[in-house]
């Protein structure tokens, strides 16, 4: 009886918590942006960059914590990879370490 009531519960959760990620998914479906939107984003991100060329380490990283900035380092096929995103770059970014010696978000 316990383990069906606990059973039922989850269950219950489980249908609130997909609601929730249908309203959300729905909300995000509706946002679309702008070319312009992009490009002032673009041009913010370097003034960013270039302001961090002389930051102190402690500046750089409080910038990385609020961009949410995720860097994952991977070895496939025997070639090494970056793959990064946040906040500003949701889908993410890849990088062939071998070729690319500087990184910079496009």
């Amino acid at each position: 009886k316990i383990f069906q009531d606990k059973i039922n519960e989850n269950k219950e959760v489980i249908k609130e918590l997909q609601k929730e990620h249908d309203h959300l998914e729905a909300e995000l479906a509706q946002v679309e942006l702008t070319e312009d939107f992009r490009q002032e984003v673009r041009a913010m991100a370097a003034q960013v960059r270039d302001k961090l060329a002389d930051a102190t380490y402690e500046n750089k990283r409080v910038v990385m914590d609020k961009l949410d900035l995720k860097a994952v380092f991977r070895y496939e096929e025997k070639l090494r990879w970056l793959d990064l995103t946040c906040n500003l770059s949701p889908e993410g970014l890849s990088y062939d370490l071998q070729q690319s010696r500087k990184l910079y978000f496009s």
